[in-house]
């Protein structure tokens, strides 16, 4: 049995074993990877995954578009980035910061 809970009231209820099965049959039959349902106190959508209805059923999940996987007998490394060394540009020389004058401005009293 599967155990919902509406997140927005906080609502509770179980969906039986023969609605946790018709809800996965229709999923199947769409290629679906959840169940959408509304909380019957305030309206508001659910989503129960399907897969979390398998491991409530404890039935193993087997999509059609699932493929198996091979395993790599070792893992490819990436070739290192090769560091360029210092002697082939110099460091770039840093200029002395240039100061402007300074500019006053004229007072009401100067106009």
């Amino acid at each position: 049995m599967y155990e919902l809970r509406c997140p927005n009231c906080g609502w509770t209820s179980t969906l039986t074993v023969e609605a946790e099965a018709t809800v996965v049959a229709e999923a199947a039959e769409v290629n679906a990877t959840h169940h959408v349902t509304q909380c019957p106190r305030c309206q508001w959508v659910m989503r129960i995954p399907i897969a979390a209805l398998h491991a409530a059923a404890e039935v193993p999940l087997l999509l059609e578009t699932e493929k198996p996987r091979l395993a790599l007998s070792a893992p490819v490394a990436k070739p290192k980035s090769v560091k360029k060394s210092s002697t082939t540009r110099p460091p770039a020389a840093k200029k002395p910061a240039v100061r402007k004058p300074a500019v006053k401005k004229p007072t009401a009293a100067q106009k």
